[in-house]
């Protein structure tokens, strides 16, 4: 059983101010009418040129949770060393830097991270 189950929080997603020009978040039904929720980009990009979007996506309990986790989280978006959660699960997923396969890789970490917080 869950400890969420009682009372359980409601999954949001947010786009901090320093992209919502170029980030939506959306809501949408796929065939079979499953709930999906996620984020459309439009950007246009010069040869080589690369470009950052954040979305935050979490649960809380209250429109008041929702708006302090953006705020912290958008202060830390902007500070000069990096979004505070990119940087610790960094540090907590192995990096797999041996493997070749780049989308072997990627897949190995998203793996590892999953079961990472399987375990909080």
């Amino acid at each position: 059983m869950s400890r969420f189950e009682g009372s359980p929080p409601s999954l949001f997603m947010r786009v901090p101010a320093v992209n919502r020009a170029a980030v939506t978040p959306t809501a949408e039904k796929d065939a079979e009418g499953a709930d999906w929720i996620g984020m459309r980009v439009t950007s246009a990009l010069a040869p080589s040129q690369e470009r950052v979007f954040h979305c935050i996506v979490g649960y809380a309990y209250s429109q008041a949770e929702i708006d302090r986790i953006e705020q912290t989280l958008a202060r830390e978006i902007g500070a000069a060393r990096g979004p505070h959660f990119q940087n610790a699960w960094d540090r907590a997923i192995p990096k797999f830097a041996d493997e070749p396969d780049g989308a072997l890789r990627r897949e190995m970490r998203w793996n590892a991270g999953v079961l990472e917080q399987m375990t909080i």
